[in-house]
């Protein structure tokens, strides 16, 4: 009568009762009741995963368990004292050996990727270092390390990726919000550090980074722009003028990046500054304009490009002679022609 009550598919209950475990004294003892099968725990456990069908007995469940275990041990770890602090030691030593696959182990059982030794180097900034990329993901993807950390008047990850020149290992910081404007204390911008080493790559990385500081300057110092200019960069300076640049930015005490352009003879890069705005009668301290420095040395291209953008054609130096009055007397009579040929100078002071 008892094994018709139990659904098809499952064994029937043994022969002993839930308060006697013990199978060896089993038979000694009356077979269960109906109402002590309906009731126990057992019954309903087997009754509901057999509603369920197989898959709520099979490996879903194992696989939650697993990773309720595996959160349990992380948990531990990283709350464990010396068993976290012993981890993340080990971490250190492996990012700096290089070893990935240990990484990945130490990282699943909990150690943390920002441990490291009092005033040391962040495990991630080794790995970048390095060019470890496997392990820089590794930490990124399950560390979750701290971007932006540092040892005193240190740099970040991102700026050791940069400044060694490692483009996918910048672009993949900067994917993960990396601050793009990090740097050591009293240290260059990175888009400094990557123009100044010819890093053209990480330097459109950086470009591109929505959060960037495309005018920062080092203390003392001056933008990109201006050092890409001098060096007759126009590829570049279009690029951070494109990306809103500041164009007449200036050393404390310094020239414009087309005065310098201009004095230099450099037409491209002056060309591309003045199609962005650059103030065509921008002066030194104590000088005259980049009009007055072209007719001066009879440099007729620069002469008409500054004259298309309306460069002052009465502007002279300290005490000194007009534009027309410094071609004239240095023999540039191409260049007085063209200046005479540009203004009305009875109505010029």
């Amino acid at each position: 009568m008892v094994l018709s009550l139990i659904p098809d598919g499952l064994p029937p209950p043994p022969p002993y009762t839930r308060y006697d475990t013990n199978s060896t004294t089993s038979g000694s003892v009356s077979s269960p009741t109906v109402a002590e099968i309906t009731h126990h725990p057992g019954w309903a456990a087997g009754s509901e995963a057999l509603r369920d069908g197989p898959q709520g007995i099979t490996k879903p469940n194992l696989r939650e368990r697993a990773q309720k275990e595996k959160g349990r041990k992380t948990k531990k770890a990283k709350t464990g004292g010396k068993e976290s602090a012993h981890l993340g030691e080990a971490l250190y030593e492996a990012v700096s050996k290089g070893d990935a696959n240990i990484v990945g182990m130490l990282l699943d059982q909990g150690a943390s990727a920002d441990a490291r030794p009092l005033h040391a180097k962040p495990a991630l900034t080794i790995a970048v270092g390095k060019n470890k990329i496997e392990i820089v993901k590794l930490l990124l993807e399950r560390g979750e390390p701290d971007l932006e950390a540092r040892p005193p008047a240190g740099e970040t990850a991102l700026y050791t990726a940069v400044s060694k020149g490692y483009t996918d290992m910048a672009e993949l910081l900067l994917e993960r919000g990396a601050n793009v404007n990090a740097k050591p204390d009293g240290g260059k911008p990175a888009l400094l550090v990557a123009y100044s080493k010819d890093r053209e790559q990480v330097l459109e990385a950086l470009v591109h980074a929505p959060e960037l500081d495309i005018d920062a300057t080092p203390p003392g110092g001056v933008a990109t722009l201006w050092h890409a200019a001098e060096k007759g960069d126009a590829k570049v300076v279009h690029m951070l003028l494109s990306k809103g640049a500041k164009v007449d930015v200036k050393p404390p005490g310094g020239s414009t990046a087309m005065y310098r352009a201009a004095v230099r003879q450099d037409l491209g890069t002056a060309g591309v500054l003045l199609q962005y705005g650059a103030d065509v009668n921008a002066t030194p301290p104590g000088g005259t304009t980049a009009l007055w420095h072209a007719a001066s040395k009879g440099d007729e291209s620069m002469v008409r490009l500054l004259l298309m953008y309306n460069a002052d054609l009465n502007a002279k130096p300290p005490g000194g002679k007009t534009v027309l009055t410094q071609a004239i007397k240095k023999g540039n009579s191409g260049v007085a022609r063209m200046l005479l040929e540009h203004g009305d100078y009875r109505n010029l002071e």
